[in-house]
């Protein structure tokens, strides 16, 4: 699992249309705050460890798998990323 399909299968579960208010909302963050997450790249953001589990919750994903998921996108050094993508597998 990587961090952006966490992220794309709580918004595709949060409504019909993919809505990220909507997921924001069942998440309890502002759809701001998720925007931040989901270009994780651009902004260096990341969710707290009790925000991932909600997100996780929605994505319908182990709670687990995510955090390595979320490390793995997290970490800068390619071989420790990579080390954590294969336990988010």
């Amino acid at each position: 699992m990587h961090y952006d399909e966490l992220l794309s299968r709580a918004i595709a579960r949060a409504s019909e249309r993919g809505s990220i208010r909507q997921a924001a909302l069942k998440i309890g963050i502002t759809d701001v705050s998720l925007g931040q997450f989901i270009r994780w790249r651009e902004t260096n953001k990341f969710p707290s460890d009790e925000v991932l589990k909600k997100i996780a919750d929605l994505a319908g994903d182990d709670k687990i798998k995510s955090h390595f998921a979320t490390m793995a996108a997290k970490i800068k050094e390619p071989d420790i990323s990579k080390a954590y993508e294969e336990l988010a597998s």
